[in-house]
C-alpha cells in the first residue's frame, strides 16, 4: 500500500493553517453567508461540550483540585488581608473600566462609528441601510463594530445610500480617511 503523503493545507504549519481557516469564516461572516446560531442551537451545542468535557474524568478532577486550592487558600487570609485582595481586584476592574472608557472614546473618531452615526442620523436600521446598499445587514454590523476595515467596494457600495453621502467628507474631516486602502 502505498505511503500517504500529504499536500496542499495539510503541508502548512498548524498555526498558519488556524490563521487561513479564520480568516476564511471571517471573510464568510462579512459577506453573510455564514451559518448564524440561534440561542437555542448555542445553548445545544454547549450543552453538547459540558457533556463531553465533564466524562473527562482527569481534567475535572483537576480543575477541581485547583478550586479547592483557590478556597483553602482565602480561608487562610485574614478578614484584613481578604479586604485587601478584595479592593485589589476592584482596582483591577476600575483600571479595565477605564481603558475601555479610553477605547471607545478613540472609536468615536473611526469609519465604523460615523458610519453608525450617519445611518442612525437618518433614521435607518441596519436592515434598511442594507437594503438600500446591497450590503449584508452582518457586513454593515461589522463595519460599523470595527471588526471589519471597510474596502473601496464596500465604500462604494454604502455610497449608494443617500444617508451615506456624507461619509467620504466627514472621514476625511476626522483623519480617518488615510487608514483605508
Amino acid at each position: 500500500m502505498p505511503e500517504h503523503k500529504p499536500r496542499g493545507f495539510a503541508l502548512l504549519p498548524k498555526d498558519k493553517l488556524l490563521r487561513v481557516a479564520a480568516s476564511g469564516g471571517k471573510v464568510a461572516h462579512s459577506l453573510g453567508l455564514a451559518h448564524k446560531f440561534t440561542s437555542v442551537e448555542a445553548a445545544s451545542a454547549g450543552r453538547l461540550g459540558g457533556n463531553s468535557v465533564s466524562k473527562n474524568r482527569e481534567h475535572m478532577s483537576r480543575i477541581g483540585k485547583a478550586g479547592g486550592k483557590n478556597r483553602a487558600a482565602r480561608a487562610k487570609l485574614t478578614a484584613e488581608e481578604y479586604r485587601l485582595l478584595q479592593q485589589l481586584l476592584l482596582t483591577l476592574k476600575g483600571v479595565r473600566a477605564v481603558a475601555v472608557r479610553r477605547q471607545r472614546a478613540a472609536e468615536a473618531n473611526d469609519i465604523g462609528s460615523l458610519i453608525r452615526r450617519l445611518r442612525q442620523e437618518g433614521g435607518l436600521t441596519r436592515r434598511a441601510l442594507s437594503e438600500q446598499t446591497n450590503l449584508a445587514e452582518t457586513t454593515i454590523r461589522e463595519l460599523e463594530l470595527g471588526r471589519l476595515t471597510p474596502t473601496r467596494e464596500l465604500l462604494a457600495g454604502l455610497l449608494r445610500s443617500p444617508v451615506m453621502a456624507a461619509l467620504l467628507k466627514q472621514a476625511r474631516a476626522v483623519g480617518v480617511l488615510e487608514l483605508l486602502q
